[in-house]
């Protein structure tokens, strides 16, 4: 038990930041924010965290759970986005590139924690990099004062916030509008490749990440009708009802990891029992002739 506290430390720091996220949301100049999309910003942050950790402790899944826990940490400081504390906020911009790259790497490297492919490969690296690189342009280019800002989920009642550079005005609204396209773009293809690897798989890889593929499919157009309701300034009830949905996918998909290493276990486990079967009843019958 000695040798998995390093994960156990891991595991209860980062759901420890999602907390610490949620209680600052609620609490003293923050307590605007709704209690039920702060609580589920706390489990979206804990939900790579609990699953990383059952990863690290699956045999052969270890180099995969230690990729989900590092992107809980993502998750977790991305949590401060839109807090009118001027280096929170900031640390939560600059953590949503990371996020974006580090869950599509997770659900391309599922089951094995390895990139299958040298398209997958290029992907996550380049255009992986290329949205790393446009979201810390648009975090740190960021215009001071009340602007529209789809990292923090906000259009027309953006708080008002300084700019890292103390900048009066800047590409960084453009960056961000670029960023936020070009990310959506990366997540789709990372989708995409992710169900045309269900449709050439084998039973037994379709078993395993069928439901990772569906969920991850249904998060990313969760991520696109978001986006399009904070572009075009949509009502407040839809955009929470969109967050929400948006929320409650991640914390699903996070959960389909896992689940998904486990059927593959059964189905692999049943298969060798009708073999071991289908082996005694052969040398039965060998016998009995």
């Amino acid at each position: 038990a000695g040798a998995w506290w390093p994960l156990h430390c891991a595991t209860a720091a980062a759901i420890a930041v999602g907390l610490a996220a949620a209680v600052v949301r609620t609490v003293g100049p923050h307590d605007d924010e709704p209690r039920a999309m702060a609580l589920m910003l706390a489990l979206v942050v804990a939900a790579p965290a609990l699953s990383g950790w059952l990863l690290v402790r699956f045999r052969n899944a270890t180099r995969l759970g230690w990729l989900v826990l590092a992107t809980a940490y993502a998750s977790g400081a991305w949590a401060f986005h839109g807090i009118d504390v001027g280096w929170l906020d900031l640390v939560g911009h600059l953590a949503h590139g990371p996020l974006i790259v580090l869950t599509a790497a997770c659900v391309l490297a599922h089951p094995t924690g390895r990139l299958r492919s040298r398209w997958e490969r290029s992907l996550i690296v380049v255009v992986g990099g290329g949205v790393l690189a446009l979201e810390l342009a648009a975090a740190l280019l960021r215009p001071a004062g009340d602007v529209p800002d789809l990292v923090a989920g906000c259009s027309g009642d953006c708080p008002t916030r300084g700019s890292l550079l103390a900048l009066a005005d800047g590409p960084g609204p453009l960056l961000g509008r670029i960023a936020a396209v070009v990310g959506l773009a990366f997540t789709a293809l990372a989708c995409a490749t992710l169900l045309v690897r269900l449709r050439d798989g084998s039973p037994l890889q379709r078993r395993t990440q069928a439901a990772t593929a569906v969920v991850a499919t249904a998060a990313a157009l969760a991520a696109v009708v978001l986006a399009v309701l904070l572009a075009r300034d949509a009502a407040r009830a839809l955009v929470d009802a969109a967050r929400m949905t948006s929320d409650v996918l991640l914390i699903v998909l996070w959960a389909t990891l896992p689940t998904g290493i486990l059927l593959r276990r059964l189905q692999a486990a049943s298969g060798l029992e009708r073999l071991l079967a289908a082996l005694q009843t052969a040398r039965r019958e060998e016998i009995d002739g």
